[in-house]
């Protein structure tokens, strides 16, 4: 169907701006961009529109309806346009941070670093963390499973516990 648009004849040429259309209801159509008709009035704000189906979506401006939604920010539209326009302006022309673990995406970096602690967080104190690996040093912090076969002192990590033992290897000389 569109590729018929281009390759179809245009034989319909409009003599105020010799504009050629292949089908008479685009010559039409185009009549009303210079006489500025708009014949559609709505009835409840007055607002006049060349075409119905733009009067059509117009109604979903007075009914509440937001239909369209972002998935960048959640934020809601009554029109496609509003939310292409919406797009473009905050999210496709500003550069946005996605979360590499959920794929949610933010405007601000720091927006995205907040979020990212919701994945890291501590099962023994909640404290959070941005990356998994420090996540589980934290957690040896806990458990402490290095321990001291002289004086049975636990450490969390191995590097702490063979620090530890030249503590006691000094005493021995």
């Amino acid at each position: 169907m569109h590729e018929q648009l281009h390759t179809e004849e245009k034989r319909f040429v409009f003599s105020i701006c010799d504009k050629a259309f292949a089908q008479i209801s685009t010559l039409k159509f185009h009549l009303q961009t210079h006489t500025k008709e708009k014949p559609y009035v709505c009835d409840i704000c007055n607002k006049e529109f060349s075409r119905k189906y733009t009067l059509t979506r117009h109604y979903d401006t007075h009914s509440g309806i937001r239909r369209y939604s972002c998935d960048i920010c959640m934020k809601t539209f009554t029109q496609k346009e509003s939310l292409d326009r919406h797009m473009k302006s905050l999210h496709i022309l500003k550069k946005t941070y996605t979360c590499r673990l959920c794929s949610k995406s933010f405007i601000k970096q720091s927006l995205l670093q907040t979020h990212r602690l919701e994945h890291f967080a501590c099962e023994e104190c909640d404290k959070k963390f941005t990356k998994a690996s420090d996540l589980k040093s934290h957690c040896l912090t806990h458990s402490r499973p290095y321990v001291c076969d002289v004086c049975n002192k636990k450490f969390p990590r191995d590097c702490d516990l063979k620090r530890h033992s030249q503590v006691h290897n000094k005493k021995k000389l």
